[in-house]
């Protein structure tokens, strides 16, 4: 949301819907420039924890959850962190032994400096494997593109089978949530 401090009188100004229609101070009169315009610390969306029945819908399902962060990661980020969590929920459906009572976990967490996605099923424990040259073409590329554009990755084994990735927050990013936050960015 936007608002604006009164050079003069100090007072602060905003408007609902986030649109600022009057170009001075009501108080004084003065006239609002540019460099009067200031903005309040924005919350961070809340952690998504969820669960989805483990069936074909639910990477579908776990991917619309992310829209919340949308607005809060560059598009690229957005874009790598969607497409990642559709693999990992698709392979717990396929690969985690799941029953139609099971279900698939979701955790999402994103600071300043990165977004932190969890995909977990009651599945049997396993260690993950490099893509063979040998592997299919239309599968088996769940892991490869976790490997490839996750800046961190892993599995846990207890109490579910956990798979794990962080992606690292553009310097853009980071600023910004500094901006919105009052925090300081991180240097580079």
């Amino acid at each position: 949301m936007s608002y604006h401090r009164c050079p003069k009188c100090a007072l602060s100004v905003h408007s609902a819907a986030g649109r600022f229609a009057a170009r001075s101070c009501p108080r004084c009169s003065v006239p609002f420039e540019r460099i009067d315009q200031t903005y309040t610390p924005q919350r961070r969306p809340a952690p998504i924890s969820r669960r989805f029945a483990a069936d074909r819908r639910a990477a579908q399902a776990a991917r619309r959850a992310l829209e919340t962060l949308r607005s809060e990661l560059e598009p690229a980020e957005f874009h790598i962190a969607a497409l990642l969590t559709t693999e990992l929920v698709a392979n717990a459906v396929e690969h985690g032994n799941t029953g139609t009572r099971d279900s698939v976990r979701l955790q999402v967490t994103l600071t300043d400096c990165h977004v932190r996605i969890a995909v977990g099923d009651q599945g049997a424990a396993f260690v993950p494997t490099p893509r063979g040259p040998d592997a299919p073409l239309d599968s088996h590329w769940g892991l490869h593109l976790v490997g490839e554009l996750a800046d961190r990755w892993g599995v846990a084994q207890e109490p579910e089978t956990t798979v794990w990735f962080e992606l690292q927050r553009s310097v853009a990013s980071q600023t910004m949530a500094a901006v919105t936050t009052g925090h300081q960015a991180p240097a580079a």
